[in-house]
């Protein structure tokens, strides 16, 4: 964190180098500059501290010491520092933020939130980021990630959450200008598009047309909305038919797994999903337990994987089965990326109902990903619910590696070797067991493409990987 002088052209440094900054806010009056932070010496903390910087004085002052809490947002209402905060007791990393007031050296609860803070609406046709939240006069505005949508919520110091707006679909940066609120966001089946929202009259209407051209001669799939229904929550997922789809003839079909697992699918437009569709196949997503936009609990699969997300995922199938009976059932494929990837791996070495798999960017073994993965070492174990060392059977039994002498499946890898997040070590170990197994496999290599080949990759490498994976089902269809 630096002040750079724009007379005498020179940075100065206003941390020492240990310390990461993580969030930075300055004051309405630009006097005032609040950070949050921690020394990077020893283990690395997953809780922050608050500080602020007297620009006038070049003096600095601790503002909250308490190592308790992971600090997700601070924003400046009024003068009054509202903050965004998790103690990660009940849920671990994932635990959702509440909100509280900075008086007096201390965090004091102003609102139980619950629910996810920003976007997690999954889609492989965005690019970069802009503002989730913003300050107008005396409230908090926020963008939150409900079922399988966003909503604007506003919060004021008193603790007073409203609803402001229920956004079908995908907001991606809000802005305030002319006494007039915007939207960038994707809407139903449109690209991303500039939206002039009416808070008092919730009515939105649609400033631009960039991408319209685009799809105009194309065919664009509508999800189709299929639920499944338990005793203790619901699963809702979606299919997309193929242009003109006649239900007295059969289908080929993809099941399509979202990363995360702490995302979501909604009903946005999505690429992959839409070429597939135009090449044949019905395509079916949904969003199992490990999700977002359900609160804490519905998220909550520390310790799980491979198993009551399997359960959900194989119910959403089975259900997707029975809905649409054009589906061939002896020409259904599944993959997915990062944790829809590990999915994968993990489906077929539990089942052979798949005629065949892709799995990219994924997780195989998570012994071997502890300590590897720039998500930081301690994913793994709260994932997992284990230490590699400590619970090595714990790890071991959610690992897709373990069951690699089950599968039958033939299993499209795609990994890039750039890919920090998940290293494609996790690609080679279970590609290599399984080609000495004798499965129908291949290992596609994308060199220096990182794990977000599939959504910002460079053109050229996208292009080979939606082939490849294409390429894959076709030869097996």
């Amino acid at each position: 964190l630096f002040i750079y002088n724009i007379s005498s052209k020179e940075y100065t440094p206003l941390v020492d180098n240990n310390f990461s900054v993580e969030i930075t806010r300055l004051s309405d009056d630009k006097k005032t500059l609040y950070y949050t932070g921690q020394q990077m010496t020893g283990v690395r903390s997953l809780t922050s501290q608050i500080y602020k910087y007297d620009l006038a004085k070049r003096s600095a002052e601790h503002l909250f010491e308490n190592n308790k809490f992971a600090i997700n947002g601070l924003f400046i209402v009024s003068g009054e520092i509202i903050v965004a905060a998790t103690d990660m007791k009940d849920f671990g990393l994932n635990q959702n933020s509440d909100f509280y007031i900075l008086k007096n050296k201390k965090l004091n609860l102003l609102k139980t939130y619950g629910q996810a803070l920003g976007n997690s609406v999954g889609t492989d046709c965005k690019l970069g980021g802009s503002k989730n939240s913003l300050v107008l006069k005396d409230k908090l505005y926020f963008i939150s990630t409900i079922d399988d949508h966003t909503e604007l919520n506003s919060l004021d110091l008193k603790g007073n959450l409203q609803m402001e707006y229920v956004f079908d679909g995908s907001i991606d940066g809000i802005e305030f200008s002319n006494n007039q609120l915007y939207f960038s966001a994707l809407h139903k089946q449109k690209l991303q598009e500039l939206y002039q929202i009416d808070l008092t009259s919730q009515k939105q209407v649609q400033l631009s047309n960039f991408n319209r051209k685009v799809l105009s001669k194309k065919y664009v799939a509508v999800p189709k909305e299929v639920t499944v229904k338990s005793l203790t929550h619901i699963v809702k997922g979606w299919v997309l038919l193929p242009k003109d789809y006649d239900s007295t003839k059969k289908y080929p079909a993809i099941m399509d797994i979202h990363g995360g697992p702490k995302t979501v699918y909604g009903k946005v437009f999505y690429h992959e999903m839409q070429y597939w569709a135009n090449e044949g196949y019905i395509v079916f997503f949904a969003n199992p337990r490990g999700s977002d936009g359900k609160g804490n609990e519905f998220a909550d699969i520390r310790g799980k994987y491979g198993t009551i997300d399997y359960d959900d995922l194989m119910g959403f199938a089975d259900q997707v089965m029975k809905k649409y009976p054009a589906i061939d059932q002896s020409r259904v494929f599944v993959t997915g990326g990062s944790y829809g990837g590990f999915m994968t791996n993990w489906i077929v070495g539990h089942t052979n109902r798949f005629k065949a798999a892709a799995t990219q960017r994924s997780i195989s073994n998570w012994l071997s990903f502890h300590g590897t993965s720039d998500i930081g070492f301690y994913f793994s174990k709260d994932q997992t619910s284990g230490h590699p060392n400590l619970d090595t059977d714990l790890l071991w039994n959610q690992s897709p590696m373990k069951y690699a002498m089950s599968i039958e499946t033939p299993l499209l890898f795609i990994h890039s070797d750039q890919d920090y997040r998940c290293p494609i070590e996790q690609a080679m170990q279970l590609f290599t067991i399984i080609k000495e197994k004798g499965v129908p496999t291949k290992l596609v290599w994308f060199k220096g493409e990182t794990h977000e080949l599939s959504r910002s990759g460079k053109p050229q490498a996208r292009i080979k990987r939606l082939t490849e994976i294409t390429s894959w089902f076709d030869q097996y269809k």
